[in-house]
């Protein structure tokens, strides 16, 4: 049973990984101030996301080298669950701030996989609330599924960031990542501010929990 656990554990924290990588960046200081041709300050835009406490959205992965990802996430106040697929078997994280705990449930196995020093994955609005540390570059206004976009575009340490984020909620609907390896896409979608049942970051009832650190 060990050799089992261990290996979900293995295979879901290399997914959670994946998720990161394509999700951060790293921290710069330098900050600057954007206006539009309008006149309409970036930080205005951004600042619209401020006060806003729930959202669901379903975010998809296409990187030039490797499969095309999909996964669904919900986020609340200090919570989060980010549903995904690790070689072939559905995975649920379960991020709870006030405990500073995450659990990694496996359905198929109804294990889940308690860990206390796990960090959780960069939500949708991480991603616009540091993007003033990157000297960031108005382009122009598109729109994307219905929604405005003003496009701001990026360059740090050989990473260049583009950026569509919703004008109403300083949300982003699309981000670009390029390197010298390629380019990965993200694209979120079925952008939800509804409130979210607590039921959502609960484990089912009669779920073996496994505590990593005792393995």
């Amino acid at each position: 049973m060990k050799r089992k656990i261990s290996g979900l554990i293995i295979s879901g924290l290399l997914a959670a990984t994946l998720i990161l990588s394509a999700c951060g960046g790293g921290n710069n200081t330098t900050t600057t101030s954007s206006t539009t041709a309008s006149g309409e300050s970036l930080e205005d835009i951004l600042g619209n996301v401020v006060g806003i406490t729930s959202f669901t959205y379903d975010m998809v992965i296409t990187s030039s080298d490797g499969p095309t990802q999909s996964h669904t996430i919900w986020c609340e106040n200090d919570e989060m669950r980010m549903d995904l697929e690790a070689e072939g078997e559905a995975v649920v994280y379960i991020w709870d701030g006030n405990t500073e705990t995450t659990y990694i449930y496996y359905p198929s196995q109804n294990i889940a996989l308690k860990v206390t020093t796990y960090e959780p994955a960069n939500s949708a609005v991480d991603k616009t609330e540091g993007i003033m540390d990157y000297n960031p570059t108005i382009i122009g206004t598109e729109t994307l599924d219905g929604k405005v976009c003003l496009v701001v575009e990026y360059t740090y340490e050989g990473t260049t960031s583009k950026m569509w984020i919703w004008k109403q909620y300083g949300f982003p609907i699309r981000v670009e990542v390029t390197t010298t390896e390629g380019t990965t896409v993200m694209e979120y979608k079925n952008i939800s501010f509804e409130d979210i049942a607590d039921s959502i970051f609960e484990l089912p009832e009669g779920v073996q929990i496994v505590d990593f650190l005792g393995l």
